[in-house]
């Protein structure tokens, strides 16, 4: 399986931020999800770690994961390819959810940004644990899945340090 922590997600933390701290539990997620076999326990594994996503690096860990390659995130802005835009809004119309915030352009032609929404953590899971149930499982595909949830607990943690 793809090892979900890379180097490239340490490069863009804020100054004042423990990255030792960081580093260790964005490890401790990756070695879960590396452990996973199915996209159930994917799921699973992510509910579990609610309370470690409350640290930064921990959102870019899932948007890796999501990707399958280091992410396109970066502090404190949270720019994504027109792809992975394209992905999202394909399936919030195909499956009528709604990923809170909106879609702004930052300035250049053509590069989506995705605005933040004040969600508490627990939301975020719940988000996309609900949105799993309502689907009856992964049956559009387990990529737009994690995709969704990344995007929700992305927005969330990003709000979080644009507020301190």
């Amino acid at each position: 399986m793809y090892n979900y922590a890379t180097p490239t997600m340490y490069s863009t933390l804020p100054q004042a931020t423990n990255l030792n701290s960081l580093e260790h539990i964005d490890k401790a997620i990756a070695r879960r999800l590396n452990r996973c076999t199915n996209p159930e326990q994917v799921i699973y594994e992510l509910a579990k770690a609610t309370s470690l996503l409350l640290k930064a690096r921990s959102a870019f860990a899932i948007l890796a994961l999501a990707e399958q390659k280091p992410c396109l995130a970066s502090y404190p802005e949270a720019h994504f390819s027109e792809g992975h835009i394209l992905k999202l809004l394909e399936f919030t119309r195909d499956t009528g959810l709604e990923i809170p915030g909106g879609y702004e352009q930052p300035g250049r032609k053509n590069t989506p940004q995705l605005l933040f929404a004040p969600v508490r953590i627990n939301e975020v899971i719940v988000a996309g644990l609900g949105m799993y149930d309502k689907l009856g499982g992964f049956t559009n595909s387990d990529n737009e899945t994690l995709i969704y949830l990344a995007g929700v607990a992305g927005q969330w943690l990003e709000k979080l340090f644009r507020t301190r």
